[in-house]
């Protein structure tokens, strides 16, 4: 019974090899692993593995922690109607009064190593993307400087009757998700917040050039809690130039030749000609209209504009001038080759007393005398009027 007991007891010995295998058997635990020796670490990654240490056993920062923000925005890929599409870089900078390290910065996934980072996110965005390859944070002292590239699709406002006198006004508003103002301080960085390149060629190419850019702070509540909303806003002034030399001179010069018509002798066998230059006005100004609503650019307002005003305007003035023409037409006097000597007296003569009456006809060449003079006047009126309404109502907002 003995020998049994001693055979069922393990002793040391086969404690210890048991141990061991099933040691070996069995994954090892990530909380019991020992780490290599500092020495077999490259320099770079045993200083972030210091870095993420010294955060384990920092106090908790001090509320509420300011975060000054910056904003360098690097360009404009799109423009629309509603909306523009940004590329730009996010700065965050906060002050850790516990943590003074070296001198150290982190890039791409490596960000993510440290314990906190501020919730920023974009209010009334569209879309946004961040880029983890093109972000880094740097530490030198107490200060912690954050920073990271965004797309941006920012919300944009117009004023389309304006058109093409208009500019846009994209915002940029950002605050934290979850820290109220008791906690958390958003503001812009001092010495320029919101940042445009003042040479930037890409954006004329667009259609519009830089006007400025403004950013001002504001609180706003929800619930019972009040958030700490930073707004920018990049102003866009369309450049207009194009569009007076594609759409006004076009539809003043066909205006002029419409009223060209009537300048025409209609006794040199001009009856045909003057047909035929009113015809190809108006078909002409009919094109040059619906060219304008069929646009197919995406900043351009498909809505009624000032330019519409314009190009309808000058339609209605060279439809007037082939009414005007059938009108003098219509008046023409017939042949008086054939008609006895007292009708032509009535036909051409414009005046005759019968009875005591003074008879007064009217033929098509006063009707061409009269639309060479009032034409113009009421042309150069309504432009005159236009260009009031532009130069003291619309371009004080351009």
């Amino acid at each position: 019974m003995s020998r049994l007991r001693q055979v069922l007891t393990p002793s040391r010995t086969h404690l210890f090899l048991l141990s061991s295998l099933i040691a070996a058997c069995l994954p090892p635990f990530s909380g019991c692993a020992e780490e290599p020796p500092e020495s077999a670490i490259p320099a770079g990654t045993l200083r972030e593995r210091q870095f993420v240490r010294a955060q384990t056993t920092l106090p908790p920062l001090p509320l509420p922690l300011t975060v000054h923000v910056a904003i360098g925005i690097e360009s404009i890929a799109h423009i629309d109607n509603s909306f523009a599409v940004l590329e730009l870089y996010l700065s965050e900078v906060w002050s850790h009064p516990h943590f003074n390290p070296d001198p150290i910065t982190l890039s791409g996934a490596d960000v993510d190593m440290f314990s906190w980072l501020p919730d920023t996110y974009f209010i009334l965005a569209n879309d946004v993307k961040y880029y983890p390859d093109v972000q880094c944070i740097h530490f030198d002292g107490h200060n912690v400087t954050l920073d990271r590239k965004v797309r941006l699709v920012s919300s944009c406002t117009t004023r389309v009757w304006h058109f093409p006198f208009d500019s846009m006004r994209c915002k940029i508003i950002l605050s934290s998700y979850g820290y109220g103002d008791s906690e958390l301080l958003l503001s812009w960085a001092p010495g320029g917040g919101l940042t445009f390149p003042v040479q930037y060629e890409s954006l004329s190419n667009l259609g519009f050039a830089l006007a400025g850019v403004h950013h001002r702070t504001y609180s706003a509540q929800y619930g019972t809690v009040n958030f700490i909303v930073l707004e920018g806003s990049v102003y866009l002034r369309r450049i207009w130039v194009s569009y007076v030399l594609q759409g006004y001179v076009p539809a003043t010069l066909l205006v002029a030749l419409a009223w060209g018509v009537f300048w025409i002798n209609p006794d040199l066998a001009g009856l045909p000609g003057r047909a035929c230059m009113g015809t190809t006005t108006v078909l002409a100004m009919l094109t040059l209209c619906r060219r304008r609503q069929g646009s197919t650019s995406d900043n351009v307002s498909r809505s009624f504009s000032l330019l519409d005003t314009y190009l309808w305007g000058s339609f209605v003035f060279v439809t007037l001038c082939m009414v005007m023409f059938a009108i003098g037409d219509f008046l023409r006097p017939a042949d008086t080759s054939t008609l006895a000597p007292a009708d032509s007296i009535a036909l051409i003569g414009g005046k005759e007393r019968r009875g005591g009456l003074k008879r007064v006809t009217v033929d098509n060449r006063q009707v061409d005398r009269g639309i060479r003079i009032v034409f113009p006047i009421t042309f150069l009126a309504f432009i005159s009027i236009y260009s009031v309404y532009v130069a003291f109502f619309v371009m004080p907002d351009y």
